[in-house]
Order: C-alpha cells, then sequence, then structure tokens
C-alpha cells in the first residue's frame, strides 16, 4: 500500500523497531525491545473506572486484556510529554501484532482543556493525547491472533477510538469462542489512516513531512475482503467526518470491495455501541447469522 523511494526516508524517531513492520504484510513479529509490562505502568483501574468502562460494553476481563491502567497527572504527562494541564486519566496501549510488548501508549484525560467551539458551544480539547512525534497508528486489541489480519473471510469494521474498537471485540467474540464473527480495526481520528510516513528534500535544500496512508494498514488483508466503515455518529451531520470515510473507502486505500461505507445504522455512539441491540442484529447479519 505504500512505497518509499529513494528521495525519502523514515523519521530517526529512535523507535527502530518500527522498520520491522513498515510497507509489508505481517507475517510473525521478532522479539521487540521497546516497552515495559503495561502492568508496571501507573496503578489499577478504579471502580468508577470499571463502572465507566462497563456502560461502554467493556467488561473488566477485557480491560485487563487489553491492558488499561490508570495514571496520576505526572505520569500521564511524563507518557505524553506534557508539562502542564491535568494529565490524569487512563493510559491505553499499542502493540503490534502477535506481540506482548507496549509499541506506545495513548492517553485519555480525566479532565481535557476546554474551548468554544463554531457554534458557541463548550467543548472538550485534546481528551486524547499522543507522545509528541509520534504518527498515526492502528489499534489492534492486544492479545488478538495475528492471523485474523490475513483471514479475508473475517469481515472488517474500521471505528473511531479504541474504546469502541475493544467493545466491538466484545461483540465479535459473543457466541463465537472459536472465531471472532469480525475483526475490529480503531483509528485515534476520522482522518488518522494517514500520517507522517517519512521526510524528504525540499528544492531549497529544507527537510519536508511526506504525508500518506500509515503503514500499519498493510498488515491486513484487504482485498476481496468485506469491510465496513463505523465512525462516529456525527458522521451524519459533518460533511468533514463524511468526507474522511469516502476517503478512506476508496481505491487505492482501500482497494477491496465490497466496502460498506457506515451510515447511520452503524454509527456507533461515543460511549459504547449505538443502540446495542439494534447494531448487534445488524452486523450479525454481516457477518454470519444472530447465535
Amino acid at each position: 500500500m505504500n512505497s518509499l523511494n529513494g528521495s525519502i526516508h523514515l523519521p530517526s524517531s529512535g523507535r527502530e523497531v518500527e522498520k520491522k513492520f513498515q510497507a509489508r504484510p505481517f507475517v510473525s513479529p521478532d522479539p521487540l525491545p521497546q516497552a515495559a509490562d503495561p502492568s508496571g505502568i501507573g496503578s489499577d483501574l478504579t471502580l468508577s473506572d470499571y463502572a465507566e468502562l462497563e456502560a461502554r460494553w467493556i467488561d473488566r476481563s477485557l480491560a485487563a486484556e487489553a491492558g488499561l491502567r490508570r495514571v496520576d497527572s505526572l505520569t500521564g504527562g511524563e507518557i505524553v510529554g506534557r508539562k502542564s494541564g491535568n494529565n490524569a486519566g487512563i493510559v491505553i496501549p499499542y502493540s503490534h501484532p502477535g506481540s506482548d510488548q507496549v509499541r506506545e501508549y495513548r492517553l485519555r484525560r480525566d479532565h481535557p482543556d476546554l474551548e468554544y467551539d463554531s457554534a458557541g458551544n463548550l467543548r472538550p480539547r485534546q481528551k486524547y493525547l499522543s507522545p509528541p512525534g509520534r504518527s498515526n497508528m492502528l489499534y489492534l486489541v492486544p492479545g488478538m491472533n495475528p492471523k485474523l489480519l490475513q483471514d479475508l473471510s473475517i469481515p472488517i469494521v474500521v471505528t473511531e477510538g479504541e474504546f469502541k474498537t475493544l467493545a466491538l471485540w466484545r461483540l465479535a467474540e459473543h457466541g463465537s469462542p472459536g472465531q471472532p464473527r469480525l475483526l475490529p480495526l480503531g483509528l485515534s481520528g476520522v482522518y488518522n489512516w494517514r500520517g507522517i510516513i517519512g521526510k524528504t528534500v525540499g528544492p531549497d535544500g529544507s527537510r519536508l513531512d511526506v504525508k500518506g496512508v500509515i503503514p500499519d494498514l498493510d498488515w491486513v488483508g484487504w482485498q476481496g475482503r468485506k469491510v465496513v466503515i463505523a465512525y462516529d455518529a456525527d458522521v451524519v451531520t459533518k460533511e468533514l467526518v463524511r468526507a474522511a470515510r469516502s476517503e478512506l473507502a476508496a481505491p487505492p486505500v482501500l482497494s477491496s470491495l465490497p466496502t460498506c461505507a457506515a451510515e447511520a445504522r452503524w454509527s456507533v455512539s461515543s460511549n459504547g455501541i449505538s443502540q446495542r441491540a439494534r447494531a448487534s442484529t445488524t452486523i450479525w447479519r454481516l457477518s454470519g447469522p444472530t447465535p
């Protein structure tokens, strides 16, 4: 999906391990020298955390499987490179397929900054944070069998946000212990299937970013696979979100057909799977009979 010619090279971010996984389908992971066990970061989730996650349809066992941890403001700030603001919240580890090593963390802040939108409404700003300089990444449920990425018989659901990815994974495994009925993949934003993929030199000798489709998407077998793009419910009202969905669905980004663009019935709310029973019925219809 992505290729780098001789005039473009990957930025030397200190994460050399990334090169092992870029620009090729995933086969099997080499040991990754980065990362600590997520249980060594922060503290266990609180009862309030578990209650809020359950409202999103993420139970305790799934939260533990995903390595979700609570951090105070100082620790959260250190993880995402911020010295100001309230950075207490939940850290979400990212990993490569088939690896139990942490590739990177994202932080969901309890008390994000607030700002007024164009309509004069006060909205949270930068609720989710990544470390500075980190390119966009594909979120996979930790512990997922990497062979599922290449199994074309399993439909894919691309959604927005790590928590919705986890909720869809719980749904995928419900009543199907042998093999999930669908494979959820998470993006951290509607356009975050794109990102900085390298550097090049401009006409004046300056270094310029090269943007394109993130290499993580090359882990997935897309050709001929059924794909659902299930963005948030604001896809109905926001032109930018609809445009991002359409661009993701169009070749050459996703060259597989058929691709089902996510309409209102595929929408996922900010608090988990929207219209849980209805979403379940619709997705089971896509991927097989309802159990």
